[in-house]
């Protein structure tokens, strides 16, 4: 598998916040698929032939539960929308701990949502700003099959 993971930022001025979500467990990960689901089908009723919102779900989901087991306290998850796709940004108080992908584990041990989400995204990686430690993914509206997981 591929993992073009890198430290940086995620485009500058290329999308537009539509959705922010806090979570402060595991438990609020249910309410926020629902309501990227919800904004989705409002939004771009079309992206459904395209698998967009199976691709949206799980980079979240995979993003935001590793902000919550990795992170310190809250997780924040910023929706946003450009020309070409959707920009994930996960933040968490963790600044000291890189996001570190799975190496050398047998898949039943888990730790292989980073490969997963490089899989679905055209781009990915983290930056700090300081205060926080962002985790971001831009996910193409329109992905070719042989991207599709």
């Amino acid at each position: 598998m591929r993992l073009g993971f890198r430290a940086g930022m995620p485009p500058d001025g290329w999308f537009d916040e539509v959705e922010r979500w806090h979570l402060e467990n595991l438990s609020d990960l249910r309410p926020m698929r629902a309501a990227l689901r919800d904004h989705l089908a409002a939004n771009s009723p079309s992206s459904v032939e395209d698998g967009l919102p199976d691709r949206l779900l799980l980079v979240a989901n995979e993003l935001a539960s590793n902000a919550l087991r990795h992170g310190r306290g809250e997780a924040v998850v910023v929706l946003g929308r450009g020309d070409a796709g959707w920009l994930l940004d996960v933040m968490d108080l963790a600044v000291e701990r890189d996001p570190s992908p799975a190496v050398d584990r047998t898949p039943g041990e888990g730790g292989y949502g980073l490969y997963l989400v490089a899989e679905l995204a055209a781009s990915m990686g983290w930056y700090h700003d300081g205060e926080h430690k962002h985790v971001w993914s831009h996910v193409l509206a329109h992905a070719p099959r042989s991207t599709w997981v």
